[in-house]
């Protein structure tokens, strides 16, 4: 307290900065949104709308009222699987390319299928407060055409793109287990209206560029069913 003890730089030493910077961002993300001024801090819907990037003095950062990484992980489906599957294997059937249409009009051989993969990740706001997030940011990936699957020394490119950029300014509120107020909106935010085309189907816009290109994988374990290893698992 003021009067009481040393200074900030005695008691805290080189910590003392950096914790000056957060009580400036704390006290800056207080009142975000305030109905009884003309001109809020913050823009009063739409993106950025409760958002606040983290103040940067010198060497040091704030929290601000943003989002950061808290979870990574590579999800893989199996979208056309092995024709020598039995029928009582849930993927039968998913070879015809009439019925599904990511075949491209072209079965696939024994001991083969069709993989696809996307990446998500969770974001977080360690700031609670009163106003929701409505973030205005962009999230940029590189070096994803690196990630392969390897079965029995077999290495196959899941086929992404080098990298890309995907925009986040959208609201969690009504989403399925979102956080408007802060914390972690969960990893549904990272597609959230991020549309995809579906293979076969023609040209559609997608928003989304971080999954792959359907990569067709080759196993020696011709009988065993990656739909048998569960559909959307974790791979990476």
């Amino acid at each position: 307290m003021p009067s009481f003890g040393n200074d900030f730089k005695t008691k805290y030493g080189d910590d003392r900065d950096q914790i000056l910077t957060e009580i400036f961002d704390y006290i800056r993300c207080a009142n975000l949104c305030d109905d009884n001024v003309g001109t809020p801090y913050t823009p009063a819907s739409g993106a950025g709308h409760g958002f606040v990037a983290p103040a940067q003095n010198g060497s040091t950062q704030g929290i601000g009222r943003t989002c950061t990484l808290s979870k990574f992980g590579i999800l893989c489906n199996a979208v056309a699987d092995d024709p020598t599957t039995s029928g009582t294997d849930e993927s039968y059937g998913s070879n015809d390319p009439t019925s599904n249409k990511v075949l491209g009009g072209t079965k696939l051989n024994a001991g083969e299928k069709y993989i696809q993969a996307i990446i998500a990740f969770e974001l977080f706001s360690p700031m609670h407060g009163w106003a929701s997030i409505i973030p205005n940011i962009q999230v940029e990936i590189t070096g994803l055409q690196n990630l392969s699957v390897i079965d029995s020394g077999n290495t196959q490119s899941l086929g992404f793109p080098s990298g890309g950029t995907v925009a986040y300014n959208q609201s969690t509120i009504g989403m399925d287990g979102g956080r408007s107020a802060g914390g972690n909106p969960g990893w549904r935010y990272c597609v959230l209206s991020k549309g995809a085309p579906v293979p076969g189907l023609g040209s559609r816009r997608h928003r989304y560029g971080y999954r792959s290109q359907l990569s067709v994988h080759r196993s020696s374990r011709q009988n065993q069913s990656l739909s048998k290893r569960r559909h959307h698992g974790v791979c990476g």
